[in-house]
């Protein structure tokens, strides 16, 4: 919302019209701009209703907007302590009634329209400290105006009237008051199925799973559990520096997802068994001796023991050359753990002769 100088200002309350064809909202500036969606492309509202035209006072929040039940009328109050009723199809000639005297000192103070939309209903506020005073649900003639028809006092000696909400159906009046309370005004008459239906109802027995949702959330302690392996003194900083140095190594792995199990995708890694027995059974009668498991080790190696006698061509490196003897290899033969041993033994005897 903008105000009339074009700076933005919050909007504090809005309403739809019943047919759902305009769309109502009060600003913080006192004035009650309106739309009508589909045809506002810009933004700009189709109607304003602002304090030049004897509305709501410059400055003051607009805190209810509500339309009548047959979508000509648009009531508003603001914390000017009044409510305007607006006639749509004559907006530019200002309110068509104006009610005063309802003080308001909620941000929740609200107008509502009767079902039948011949009459509002408004709540008032008391100030601290005012002695004798209660809070008072006054009604208004929505076609005459001028004074309040009837004030019933609902809230109790010093309590405010914060909101109130008059149902089309069940023809009610729900009151709610700054101590929590929530009065209910009904005709005894008419209301055989309402509100004395409800009122003559036993209280229920308290249950102990009750007393679980009566939780003091005034304690700090209230309401949370303490995990021992989730503070910090209970975390060991060896392991989080050593899965952190893993995450960085493979930093790829960590955000690449799991390939699926079937699917086009999966014939990359997985081979169906079917397919891979036929391979190995097709591959295994063309292709003999070429699978390492197949051959012996020892077998292999003796192949060459004759070619190596007869004075072939030499299968040792050249490291080895220091250690052939007329053309034969000589091996070690004593083991490495058998030198060692013979090693400490005569380093020993020789500690024993120094020490005679």
């Amino acid at each position: 919302l903008k105000s009339q100088r074009g700076v933005r200002v919050p909007c504090t309350s809005c309403a739809w019209d019943p047919d759902g064809d305009l769309i109502a909202g009060g600003a913080e500036d006192g004035s009650v701009q309106l739309w009508k969606p589909g045809r506002s492309g810009n933004g700009r509202p189709d109607f304003v209703l602002r304090h030049e035209k004897g509305g709501h006072a410059g400055g003051s929040a607009v805190t209810s907007v509500a339309f009548a039940p047959s979508g000509r009328l648009v009531a508003s109050r603001a914390d000017d302590d009044c409510v305007c009723v607006w006639d749509l199809r004559k907006a530019s000639q200002g309110p068509v009634h104006k009610f005063g005297n309802l003080e308001s000192l909620f941000a929740t103070s609200n107008v509502c329209w009767s079902p039948d939309g011949n009459f509002l209903c408004a709540g008032t506020s008391v100030r601290k400290g005012d002695k004798g005073q209660a809070g008072r649900l006054k009604f208004f003639s929505a076609q005459a105006g001028g004074e309040a028809v009837l004030s019933l006092q609902v809230a109790s000696e010093g309590a405010s009237l914060v909101q109130c909400a008059w149902h089309r159906e069940l023809k009610q009046v729900l009151c709610g008051t700054s101590t929590g309370e929530l009065r209910l005004l009904y005709d005894p008459l008419i209301s055989k199925h309402g509100a004395l239906l409800s009122a003559g109802r036993v209280p229920r027995k308290a249950k102990p799973s009750d007393e679980c949702a009566n939780v003091d959330t005034s304690s700090a302690y209230a309401g949370i559990i303490i995990n021992p392996h989730a503070l910090p003194m209970f975390q060991d900083e060896r392991y989080r520096k050593k899965r952190r140095d893993e995450d960085d190594r493979r930093p790829g792995e960590l955000r690449r997802p799991d390939k699926p199990s079937n699917g086009p995708a999966a014939q990359d890694t997985a081979v169906p068994a079917a397919r891979a027995y036929f391979t190995e059974h097709f591959l295994s009668g063309r292709i003999k001796g070429s699978n390492l498991r197949d051959q012996d080790s020892r077998d292999e190696l003796l192949k060459y023991a004759d070619k190596a006698k007869q004075g072939g061509p030499g299968y040792t490196g050249v490291a080895y050359a220091a250690k052939e003897i007329g053309g034969q290899q000589q091996l070690a033969s004593k083991t490495l753990e058998q030198e060692k041993e013979e090693a400490e033994q005569e380093d020993r005897r020789m500690r024993l002769m120094g020490m005679h």
